[in-house]
């Protein structure tokens, strides 16, 4: 986290009646080494005192001319240095001197420029950082050039600055190492050079600054352990080192032993052993030691009574969460996810009356979810899946107003969804049970949970049909996942009115019947997986239509007819690409899979390329066998595969190798009648299924033509 700059120390209000610049050390005390920094910000007075003494005389040698800061010439050439043309914001750069005439990010005392801030501001520099410059503003104490184009190393002009207390050059394209000299600077309190690309060791001699109060170094790709000398940082206030995957090393004991310390951040990286006793640390607020390689207990924290923010997650810690964090009232953020906990979930956190986000997933806890945790009213994130906790989902859960996010997959809970909870979880945008036992229906109450966004409950044993009026009112659901449940029915044609859809998934239920024309409505839809149902009809041309749909997936189905020619350019030779939608973006490739399902063959050459498969319907029998030649009779095709069509017929061949078509019937046995045509003579035809005139399958029975009712 990264603080401003200014922020670290107090100074005197600007102004006053002689303009004598004032900074305070906050919390240094009157020990060794305080006084000489002092009479050096007495010096500095005095110096602006006699400069500004020095001007008055010159302006009445010149008879009257306004005497210019001799602060303008080297910020007009920081300026040219860093195209100053192009910053996002130059207000009144070039334009008379620099305090009267109000440059931009420019703040002086007593006619001197102090400080610097033009953070976020397309400073480039040309390509590396120039403090050449400025190192002749003899007073500038506060630099801020952070979130800037800068790139090369960190130049060896800065440490002539000596009167810097403030320098941050965070989010930057800095190289390089740190440098080993920053202890030069005797006033600096606050360094941020974080998110950057600086490599190398920790230096040392940091150790040397002993009124330090602000140290960030995270996000970059610093190594190796955190020096011991660090140890003598004992005005340290802030310490971040996160992102930097390369510390190696135990988190040092001796951060128990720097007393002031607000905020520790050391995510990120390869730390090892225990949590250190920071009992000592009375005004710890953040404690940031996530994704590291730290094991023991939790039990090193239970005495922080001002911690606002715990985040262990992604370590190896054990043993069991103790219901003492329970006393840690302030504490807003708790998150202990993916590491090695057991044992259950203390109700002693229902305490917890300040906590914003409870993360426990990832770990090995049992036993039921306690009904305490409905007690933190101002409770959004409840993370807990990827555990072992059984019994029923409480609907106390559910009762924190402000609750967001409800996660909850990958336990052993059983029982049906509360429905009379979700109705009142007003707030609530993110659902999900995955991975569970849960039964029964979709609760029609969570129709009235309307700003749900995300809906996940795939892998239970969910059943019933899909109710239209649930689905038609989450008009704000993007993802949905029902997949690997019993639901039955169809797809009902209200999902259309889920105009936000992103991803639909219901794979492997025995949903039927054909695809709702109302999909194509969903035209932000990106992922649709309906395989492994009982699905059929034909494949709709809409789908091709959606131009955001990346991943179709409807293999597994019954899904029958012509595969539909729009999804293939001919010209191009591939399945239809996604369209750019923006002028910063390229066509994308489909991904489709139709496999599994019995389309008429044959196919269309590129079939293979949305994996699709064909199958001829086989015709067992045709009954009665024979008939007269003068046509007339009622026969009979049984056999499988048979479509549920309405215009499904017989091709009866004839002898010249030709077909005559006859329209017929799907009798409820899933035969199909036909009344035979008449032939011109005696003899054996061949029967054949098919559908508006085309045949369906590939061989056919025997069907006699006789010339008497006697010889039948």
């Amino acid at each position: 986290m990264r603080h401003a700059s200014r922020g670290q120390l107090r100074r005197a209000p600007h102004g006053g009646a002689s303009g004598r610049v004032v900074t305070a050390l906050v919390g240094s005390g009157a020990g060794n080494g305080v006084a000489p920094q002092v009479r050096l910000m007495d010096e500095l007075a005095l110096r602006v005192q006699e400069d500004k003494g020095v001007q008055k005389k010159s302006a009445k040698a010149k008879f009257g001319l306004v005497a210019v800061s001799p602060d303008r010439r080297p910020l007009m050439e920081f300026y040219d240095n860093c195209n100053g043309v192009r910053w996002s914001n130059n207000f009144g750069w070039g334009r008379g001197d620099p305090c009267k005439a109000g440059w931009f990010g420019v703040v002086c005392v007593g006619g001197r420029v102090t400080e610097l801030l033009v953070n976020m501001n397309n400073v480039a520099c040309y390509g590396k950082l120039n403090f050449t410059s400025l190192a002749r503003v003899d007073f500038l104490s506060y630099v801020d050039l952070s979130d800037n184009l800068i790139g090369g190393g960190i130049p060896d002009d800065v440490f002539e600055m000596k009167f810097l207390q403030s320098l941050s050059l965070a989010g930057n394209r800095l190289e390089g190492e740190v440098p080993d000299r920053f202890h030069a600077l005797p006033f600096l309190r606050s360094l941020d050079l974080s998110a950057n690309r600086l490599g190398g060791p920790l230096p040392p001699s940091v150790g040397q600054m002993r009124f330090l109060k602000d140290l960030q170094l995270g996000k970059n790709e610093l190594e190796g352990p955190i020096p011991p000398s660090w140890s003598d940082l004992k005005f340290l206030e802030t310490l971040s080192l996160g992102g930097n995957h390369g510390l190696s090393g135990e988190v040092p004991p001796w951060l128990g032993d720097l007393r002031n310390l607000h905020e520790v951040t050391l995510s990120g990286g390869g730390l090892t052993g225990r949590l250190p006793d920071l009992s000592a640390c009375k005004r710890l607020s953040t404690l940031d030691l996530s994704s590291n390689s730290l094991s023991g207990g939790l039990e090193a924290v239970l005495e922080l009574e001002q911690l606002r923010t715990l985040n262990l997650r992604g370590n190896s810690l054990s043993g069991p969460i103790p219901p003492g964090l329970g006393h840690l009232r302030g504490l807003q953020v708790l998150d202990v996810s993916d590491n090695r906990l057991e044992g259950t979930v203390p109700s002693e956190l229902g305490a917890l009356s300040a906590l914003t986000k409870l993360a426990f997933s990832g770990n090995a806890l049992e036993g039921p979810i306690p009904e305490a945790l409905g007690d933190l009213s101002v409770l959004v994130h409840l993370e807990l899946q990827q555990n072992r906790l059984r019994g029923e989902i409480p609907a106390a859960v559910l009762r924190p107003p402000l609750l967001w996010r409800l996660g909850l997959s990958g336990n052993a809970l059983t029982g049906p969804l509360p429905g009379a909870a979700l109705a009142g979880a007003q707030n609530l945008r993110e659902l999900h049970a995955s991975n569970n036992q849960l039964t029964g229906p979709l609760p029609v109450e969570l129709a009235n949970a309307t700003r749900l966004q995300s809906l996940l409950l795939d892998s239970n044993a969910l059943s019933g049909a899909l109710d239209p009026g649930l689905l038609g009112q989450l008009r704000e659901v993007a993802q949905l996942d029902l997949s690997h449940n019993q639901f039955v029915g169809e797809v009902p044609e209200a999902v259309g009115n889920m105009t936000m859809l992103t991803e639909f998934k219901a794979r492997g239920n025995a949903l039927t019947g054909p695809l709702p024309v109302s999909l194509e409505d969903c035209r932000r839809l990106k992922t649709l997986d309906l395989s492994r149902n009982q699905l059929s009809g034909s494949i709709p041309e809409f789908l091709v239509r959606l131009d955001r749909l990346a991943h179709l997936d409807l293999s597994l189905n019954q899904f029958y007819g012509h595969l539909p020619a729009a999804f293939w350019d001919a010209q191009a030779e591939r399945v239809r690409v996604l369209p750019a939608l923006r002028s910063d973006e390229q066509e994308a490739e489909r991904k489709i899979n139709l496999g599994g399902n019995p389309f008429w063959c044959p196919l269309p050459d590129w079939a293979a390329s949305v994996h699709a498969t064909c199958r001829y319907p086989e015709v067992f029998s045709v009954r009665p066998s024979q008939g007269s030649v003068a046509g007339g009779d009622v026969v009979r095709l049984k056999g499988t595969g048979f479509p549920p069509l309405d215009r499904l017929g017989c091709l009866f061949g004839t002898r010249d190798g030709g077909e005559v078509w006859v329209v017929g019937g799907l009798e409820a046995d899933g035969s199909v009648a036909c009344v035979s045509p008449p032939a011109p003579a005696a003899g054996k035809a061949i029967v054949r299924l098919g559908f508006d005139g085309q045949p369906l399958s590939h061989f056919g029975e025997k069907f006699l033509y006789v010339n008497s009712d006697s010889e039948m």
